[in-house]
């Protein structure tokens, strides 16, 4: 028999939820109005955008906040903190005018991913809001946008909101690549379709040929053309697509 444990407690006017085994989305669906301080500290809790409490979140390293769309309102936050190493997880994204979450301030204080779940609502070149905020936004560039495969998007900061944008689907067939050199550079394109493909390179020994060391080369995700020094000193040099 396998057991897990899920701690609900409050310290010092601090609600916690705690999922022991670290494997488990904790959902809270009902227009919560508790209006105390939230710490996830472990694994993922996820409330609806009827959650209506006001309250201060604070995601901890290694902790995901997931916010559901199950209404046509946004889940009312204080002030929303995420340490370095937290993400944010934004569950059946649909609106172009409604965020998930309003804020009064927001802080992100290191690398945090925003995954974006669930693809029926999206469309290619819409917009849409993800959280907004009345008052500060700090650690913008720390958020790290994950899409879901097939799509890819941006996060943009304007009007005091935080937006997905730029969306659009890629292409998962096999594509062509174009080759030439110019001025000495090295240019490789391929369709505009396949952006959000990773183009890898890697260099070996004359006589080494094709290897496993495989690595990003991190610009190519964002385009459709990537231009590259050719190095005279290199014995072989191998570059190609992959997705995802």
């Amino acid at each position: 028999m396998k057991t897990r444990y899920f701690v609900f407690r409050r310290s010092s006017g601090i609600f916690f939820l705690e999922d022991r085994l670290l494997k488990k989305q904790n959902t809270l669906t009902g227009a919560d109005d508790y209006s105390g301080t939230t710490s996830v500290s472990n694994g993922e809790l996820a409330v609806s955008t009827a959650f209506a409490g006001n309250g201060n979140f604070l995601i901890s390293n290694g902790a995901t906040l997931g916010v559901t769309n199950l209404s046509s309102s946004s889940s009312l936050v204080s002030n929303l903190v995420a340490s370095a190493g937290a993400a944010l997880e934004f569950f059946n994204v649909s609106s172009t005018t409604t965020p998930l979450v309003m804020a009064s301030n927001v802080a992100v204080n290191g690398n945090c991913a925003v995954k974006t779940t669930g693809t029926s609502g999206l469309a290619a070149s819409n917009s849409y809001p993800l959280i907004s905020y009345s008052g500060t936004l700090s650690g913008f560039a720390n958020l790290q946008l994950q899409m879901p495969s097939g799509w890819r998007g941006t996060l943009v900061n304007g009007a005091s909101q935080i937006v997905l944008a730029n969306v659009a689907a890629i292409a998962t067939n096999l594509p062509p690549l174009s080759v030439g050199i110019t001025n000495g550079l090295l240019q490789i394109n391929w369709p505009s379709d396949h952006i959000g493909w990773r183009l890898q390179a890697q260099t070996n020994s004359l006589n080494a040929g094709l290897g496993t060391n495989w690595t990003d080369l991190p610009p190519a995700t964002s385009t459709n053309q990537i231009t590259i020094s050719i190095g005279t000193t290199n014995g072989s040099v191998f570059f190609r697509l992959v997705y995802p």
